[in-house]
């Protein structure tokens, strides 16, 4: 006879309130499904307005509600009677207000499954001021919190994680995809209010022994089309590769954002996050022709329309990933970049405007478009700029300064998200003064300012 693959078997519509007692000995899912509507006005600026304003204001959104509850110490193993993907307390949630909810300790062993620290499946849900502490996991995709909140045909909806945290260790293989939070969602191209997480926390130490293609992050995995948000947020965990890997995006706070914008919105916005107390892999190594990206905010950014927003703070071998492109990246608040580290890439396309750029790497900066604008760089390190199209305000490197590229008599082609781009290698833009170790200057066509250190 085939056993429910939970304690709670039919789908729950109503409040469900522990009153903040713990419940122990679970050895399945709480729920199999909770199920609500929405009590919110669905007028598109009414949507809005919540969505902007939220601060811990979950109660009368959703009908169903599932509060003020802790699951002690569970063990929870995948057996042939249950379905792959779980979570402690439950499969799905839609429409559902998840508030002051954790997990302590225990063991969840989903061999391979899907697994959400929380919940699995959260479409359309709002969880808030919930946490999974020193939970042991083995599985395959994964989300600390939750593994997907995927709404894809309600404009209406709202999806926000707030004020959650997940420590403990995640151990995965195969073909991964995961986050300390949050492994991914998709969300409606036209939805009213962004996908959002805010004011979260993961100190998971995610281990993956796949060998084939994952994005892992130390916040989410990673991002297609849709519209999210995600500020305020810490991961000082750390993710290590067990095994040499053919293919990986690996991120403090994003493993990869992909794809262009949605219905004229920003693809994803980060902002005031860091992962500077995390442990990240280091590939400043040979590769061996794969492709692996370790950035310490996000391991690679191939879209057209990425903001990285406050004062973003990156301490990586490879900030942004090595190959990584920000194109339509306008800064806000401080617009200001800090880079540290060994290698920081950046290839920047489109109407872009950064305030400054600090850095104590070795940093190449690519600038496509004369529609680029940058204000001073600050460098303790060398900076090679091949290519420069835009405005470059003054230059100050402690090291040796490298515009334009030795070597490179024709024209070659960058294949980034904005289509094929010819590289003219060499200044063509404007640069400023330039301060510099020693500075080195090939095929200039546009305008540099006063040179100190020329050679």
């Amino acid at each position: 006879m085939t056993q429910p693959r939970s304690y709670i078997n039919t789908e729950f519509n109503g409040v469900y309130d522990g009153n903040g007692f713990k419940l122990t000995g679970l050895t399945k899912p709480l729920f199999d499904q909770v199920a609500g509507i929405k009590l919110y006005s669905t007028v598109k600026e009414d949507v809005i307005a919540l969505s902007e304003n939220y601060n811990g204001n979950w109660d009368g959104i959703y009908s169903a509600e599932v509060i003020n509850v802790t699951i002690d110490n569970p063990h929870i193993y995948t057996n042939v009677n249950n379905q792959a993907s779980k979570g402690v307390f439950g499969y799905a949630m839609k429409q559902t207000a998840i508030y002051n909810c954790h997990v302590i300790g225990g063991v969840f062993n989903n061999l391979t499954g899907t697994t959400g620290g929380i919940v699995f499946h959260a479409p359309s849900s709002i969880i808030d001021s919930c946490s999974v502490e020193n939970l042991t996991v083995t599985c395959g995709l994964f989300g600390g919190i939750v593994e997907t909140m995927q709404n894809t045909t309600d404009d209406a909806t709202l999806e926000i994680i707030y004020n959650c945290s997940a420590s403990g260790t995640i151990t995965t293989g195969g073909a991964t995809y995961g986050g300390g939070i949050n492994n991914t969602n998709t969300v409606s191209p036209t939805v009213f209010a962004p996908f959002r997480i805010i004011n979260c926390h993961s100190s998971v130490d995610i281990i993956t022994t796949g060998t084939s293609s994952y994005n892992i992050g130390g916040i989410v995995s990673g991002y297609g089309s849709g519209w999210r948000i995600i500020e305020n947020c810490v991961f000082d965990g750390s993710i290590t590769v067990a095994n040499p890997v053919t293919d990986a995006n690996i991120g403090g706070i994003v493993g990869t954002i992909s794809n262009s914008n949605v219905d004229g919105k920003t693809n994803v916005t980060i902002m005031n996050c860091s992962a500077d107390n995390s442990t990240l892999p280091d590939y400043t190594g040979d590769r061996g022709g794969n492709n692996i990206y370790s950035g310490m905010l996000v391991g690679s950014v191939n879209t057209l329309r990425a903001v990285l927003a406050g004062d973003i703070s990156l301490s990586t071998t490879e900030a942004l990933g090595d190959y990584g492109v920000i194109a339509q990246a306008t800064l806000a608040d401080a617009n200001v970049i800090n880079l540290s580290g060994k290698v920081a890439a950046l290839d920047i396309l489109g109407n872009t405007a950064i305030e400054k750029i600090d850095t104590s790497a070795a940093l190449t900066l690519r600038v496509f478009d004369e529609d680029v604008g940058i204000g001073n760089i600050n460098a303790t390190g060398t900076v090679t700029i091949p290519t420069n199209m835009g405005v470059v305000g003054d230059v100050a490197a402690i090291g040796a300064l490298t515009v334009g590229a030795i070597n490179k008599t024709a024209n070659e082609t960058y294949s980034g998200v904005l289509g094929d781009t010819e590289i003219d290698y060499g200044n063509h833009g404007i640069i400023g003064n330039i301060t510099s170790e020693g500075a080195t200057i090939y095929r200039n066509t546009g305008t540099v300012g006063n040179i100190e250190g020329y050679i």
